[in-house]
């Protein structure tokens, strides 16, 4: 719906027709990010050292959604961590780029 409207108001700009075409194109260009669970109650990372822990160590809220009958396991909470190392590479890649970003030093 949403997409249809943008389509629409915006007729010169290719857009993707669904929510996995968009996130195919993204994988694609290198956008990529790293899910790391975290505490519902924002206490802790369930990342690195706690990586295999079942709740929190603070609240001892469980990391997982109770699902009864459900196979796998679902976070609570997701962190979304889009590492900025390719980032940066991608912005300096192209000569004329890195030159609008770094035009400040020149002068």
């Amino acid at each position: 719906m949403v997409l249809d409207l943008l389509k629409a108001t915006f007729l010169d700009i290719l857009l993707p027709n669904s929510y996995h075409e968009a996130r195919r194109s993204e994988h694609v260009l290198g956008f990529s990010y790293v899910q790391i669970d975290a505490c519902p109650n924002d206490y802790m990372l369930f990342w690195n050292d706690d990586a295999d822990k079942e709740a929190c160590c603070k609240c001892k809220e469980s990391r997982w959604v109770s699902s009864i009958g459900k196979k796998g396991k679902i976070p609570q909470k997701v962190l979304r961590y889009f590492p900025l190392t390719p980032r940066l590479q991608r912005l300096f890649i192209s000569k004329n780029s890195a030159k609008s970003i770094k035009w400040h030093r020149e002068q």
